[in-house]
């Protein structure tokens, strides 16, 4: 891995840092300080409430999406072609949520003013929604993916520290999404709060880590072999 790799890499990981807040905290208060949406009662409630200040969640959550995978490309690709695991992962992450994204930005509001159920079915807004299962599966996949990469960061001290993060991240992520398959609406209960402040927190620290690293890592390219 060249040096230029490396800086990349790092790149990536502080990158990841503001696209999750403006995402996710930062863009959600936003978003209910000035324009707030009621609790979901019907697809009329929704049009009548609706403001584009609403969406940013989900223009910030693109920008997350293309750091998100351009960190895990460039992980996985530490000593030669990217392993199955993570290729796959990796995939099923971008093609979900970007799906997602793309009902939320472009099909939900115009569903929205032409009073169509579709809308609710497909709104974030509504706790029952499908979308729910695409957002939460996606970046369950996700956390496969940083999990599957966490070997790249051998070393002791701050490695350590790093590839516990990446696979903590894992372990929620992945937790996480089977929990939506059981109750789409425990994402919104105090519950599922918790574990998107604990998500939040895992993947500011790890980055964080990762992009203030100053050892390369291409040393350490060699372990993952064929883990992925």
């Amino acid at each position: 891995m060249s040096a230029v790799e490396d800086r990349q890499l790092r790149v990536a990981a502080l990158l990841t840092i503001p696209a999750l807040l403006l995402s996710g905290p930062i863009g959600a208060l936003v978003a209910h300080v000035t324009h707030p949406q009621p609790t979901w009662r019907d697809v009329a409630t929704f049009a009548a409430n609706f403001h584009p200040t609403q969406q940013l969640p989900y223009v910030f959550g693109l920008a997350l999406l293309a750091v998100c995978a351009w960190f895990v490309a460039r992980a996985a690709t530490l000593g030669g072609r990217p392993r199955p695991g993570v290729v796959i992962a990796t995939s099923g992450f971008v093609t979900l949520v970007l799906l997602n994204y793309i009902a939320q930005l472009g099909f939900v509001p115009h569903a929205a003013r032409e009073n169509s159920e579709l809308a609710g079915a497909l709104s974030m807004s509504n706790p029952h929604s499908l979308a729910w299962l695409l957002e939460m599966t996606g970046y369950g996949l996700f956390g496969i993916a940083t999990w599957l990469v966490a070997p790249v960061f051998a070393g002791d001290g701050r490695r350590r520290w790093i590839r516990g993060l990446l696979v903590a991240n894992g372990v929620t992520s992945v937790a996480s999404a089977l929990a939506t398959y059981v109750s789409t609406t425990w994402i919104l209960s105090a519950p599922g709060v918790a574990a998107y402040a604990v998500w939040n927190l895992l993947v500011i620290v790890a980055m964080a880590l990762i992009a203030s690293d100053p050892r390369p890592v291409a040393a350490h390219a060699n372990v993952l072999g064929n883990r992925l």
